[in-house]
């Protein structure tokens, strides 16, 4: 196996009574710390610092990890004024400039249920004045409350 003793400091190939005698000289443990490699890769230092030194690593990696699957949504009313529907639009850009789906809900209430034509014109309308670059990953349709759609960036 190629061994790093605790300074860090390549000491070549040697096989694993020699490696342990070097570990037990330090007062330190042998780790293993690439099997796949040829010749395994073991180092000489203390198993806790190892240890605390890799939890450390993937702590970092899930803060840089960004989650992609989650989804912002917005709900449009069908007495809602084009202004209103501008103002959404743009918080909806916002999202989709940073990475995020949303989902798109026209509230329909009572009677407006059977208007699904007009509420087909307000997310027309709205996809319309969307001004970041977007793709319909789920086409609309039908909810309890009315119609949903999700889109994501292009």
């Amino acid at each position: 196996m190629r061994l790093i003793d605790e300074k860090g400091e390549n000491r070549g190939v040697v096989t694993k009574d020699e490696a342990l005698k070097i570990a037990g000289a330090a007062q330190l443990d042998l780790i293993e710390i690439s099997s796949n490699a040829v010749p395994p890769v073991a180092r000489v230092m203390d198993l806790g610092k190892y240890m605390y030194e890799a939890e450390k690593k993937e702590k970092e990696g899930k803060k840089k990890q960004k989650d992609s699957n989650v989804i912002k949504g917005v709900r449009i009313s069908m007495r809602m004024s084009p202004h209103d529907i501008e103002i959404k639009s743009q918080k909806v850009d916002k999202f989709l400039q940073k990475g995020y789906k949303v989902r798109v809900e026209v509230m329909m209430r009572g009677r407006e249920k059977g208007l699904a034509q007009l509420a087909d014109e307000k997310i027309k309308f709205f996809l319309a004045s969307l001004t970041e670059a977007h793709k319909i990953e789920q086409a609309p349709q039908r909810q309890p409350r009315g119609l949903a759609l999700l889109i994501g960036k292009a």
